[in-house]
């Protein structure tokens, strides 16, 4: 097959810093070893903040999206961060991930998403309708029987619970990576293309 041709999936993110992932991975086991749900909890290693899902693309697509995150104003690629809240999607029905929300203060995270979502709408992405909401995936469900309801909803008032213990642990990020992503019988793994780093 032509490279040109070839497709990967791919999506733009924050990579946390492992300290952070441990913090967090140390959280989800103190909560889930009293549950028996069948979740499918997110692995450590794969723990990030999506800024964009950009699905599959060409080679040549990923070199203009190279290019967009080189135009970034490096200086704005430093910022901090804490966990905040704890939540599902959707917030109403039979829920399908459970997320951990964060906040960064200053506004920079906010303007670099904005820049890169009117950058890429250059190349035919389509923006995003939604605000952004810097979160990770904790788990996904595929389906709770009836009879689950309450031992999930217990589960999640527990880690929300945790993420406002640990609110106050702030982490510094200074980078935006690009992400390939490769489907497999054991989940996802995800492999660096790119990455644009901040002073």
């Amino acid at each position: 097959m032509n490279d040109q041709k070839e497709l990967f999936r791919c999506f733009i993110a924050i990579d946390l810093p492992e300290r952070i992932k441990t913090i967090i991975s140390d959280m989800v086991m103190v909560v889930k070893k009293d549950f028996s749900l069948p979740i499918r909890w997110v692995k450590e290693e794969n723990y990030h903040i999506t800024l964009k899902f950009l699905a599959e693309i060409s080679q040549n697509r990923i070199d203009r999206i190279k290019s967009f995150m080189k135009d970034l104003e490096r200086d704005r690629i430093l910022f901090s961060m804490n966990i905040e809240e704890a939540g599902v999607f959707p917030p109403k029905g039979a829920p399908r991930v459970v997320w951990l929300g964060f906040k960064e203060a200053t506004g920079n995270l906010i303007r670099i998403f904005k820049t890169l979502d009117g950058s890429l709408k250059r190349i035919g992405f389509k923006p995003e309708k939604r605000d952004f909401k810097p979160h990770i995936t904790l788990a996904r469900i595929k389906y709770l029987k009836q009879d689950e309801g309450n031992e999930f909803y217990a589960l999640l008032n527990r880690l929300k619970e945790k993420a406002i213990g640990y609110a106050e642990r702030q982490f510094s990020i200074n980078s935006l990576t690009l992400f390939k992503s490769e489907l497999t019988p054991q989940g996802s793994v995800y492999s660096r293309l790119f990455e644009v780093t901040g002073p």
